[in-house]
């Protein structure tokens, strides 16, 4: 890749991109408070979307874990919680 395509593909992902400064903690989990960040985000975008490849995450809206179903419950009143799509590849 070169750096002119480089550049220009970043200048795309600018123009679709929304960025969110000053993102507010919306929930925590417990044992891996380093991850709260991405689901911080992911509230605060009304994200339909999380990728990653992190398992303790994918399992956040399916799972009958304490952390998932306090996060479900602690998010219930956004609908979009109940329809999130998390897929692992």
């Amino acid at each position: 890749m070169t750096p002119v395509r480089a550049a220009e593909i970043i200048d795309q992902i600018l123009k679709l991109a929304e960025w969110f400064d000053n993102v507010p903690r919306r929930f925590s989990l417990p044992r891996h408070p380093k991850d709260d960040h991405i689901l911080d985000l992911a509230i605060e975008s009304k994200a339909n979307y999380l990728v990653t490849w992190e398992a303790r995450l994918l399992g956040l809206t399916t799972e009958i874990t304490s952390e998932a179903q306090l996060f479900r419950q602690a998010h219930r009143h956004n609908s979009w919680v109940d329809s999130v799509r998390v897929r692992d590849r």
